[in-house]
């Protein structure tokens, strides 16, 4: 690997992580906000104001929440605009997938060859989700039996017969138990 390599190896390595722990702590808080409506409610409240909402946010924050975090949060909160949080993440997510020079590897393994057709919908599709640099290595498994599972990055989409009858299998499993 030449210096230029390691170089850009490296800052991809710090990008990565830094967009992965603000992705991770935006969705921790909407996650919170889905199961404590009342929190949810107080955060909307137009009746309230900035600093009063900023203790409900320090509820909805860890301890290790990272500044920037805390104060775009603010940000939103102060322009009420925290309703938008859920397409931020998303579009960081797209963001990040599309950045200039870096391709983002897209795995496609299916029970069976697809056609022709079948890649150009699927990489059309998946291109308008997470831009235009993406880069498709197909893979066949008959083990699937039939479907597909697609990879793009961190996301993981199993439509695969293979993986219904596992989810099924475990949904039993843990109904019974």
């Amino acid at each position: 690997m030449n210096e230029k390599e390691l170089v850009n190896a490296y800052a991809k390595a710090v990008f990565e992580a830094v967009i992965e722990k603000v992705t991770q702590e935006l969705t921790a808080v909407m996650q919170k906000l889905t199961v404590d409506s009342d929190l949810a409610l107080a955060l909307s409240d137009p009746g309230k104001g900035v600093t009063e909402k900023q203790l409900y946010l320090d509820k909805l924050l860890s301890a290790d929440a990272s500044p920037e975090v805390k104060n775009f949060l603010l940000l939103l909160l102060s322009k009420q605009q925290l309703d938008l949080l859920p397409e931020i993440v998303d579009a960081i997510r797209v963001i990040a997938f599309t950045r200039e020079g870096v391709p983002q590897v897209v795995e496609v393994v299916s029970a069976m060859v697809l056609t022709d057709d079948q890649r150009q919908k699927m990489e059309t599709k998946l291109r308008q989700q997470f831009g235009s640099s993406l880069q498709f290595q197909y893979k066949v498994d008959k083990a699937l039996i039939g479907g597909l599972v697609v990879r793009v990055g961190d996301k993981l989409v199993d439509q695969s017969v293979a993986g219904r009858l596992r989810a099924l299998r475990e949904q039993m499993l843990s109904a019974v138990a």
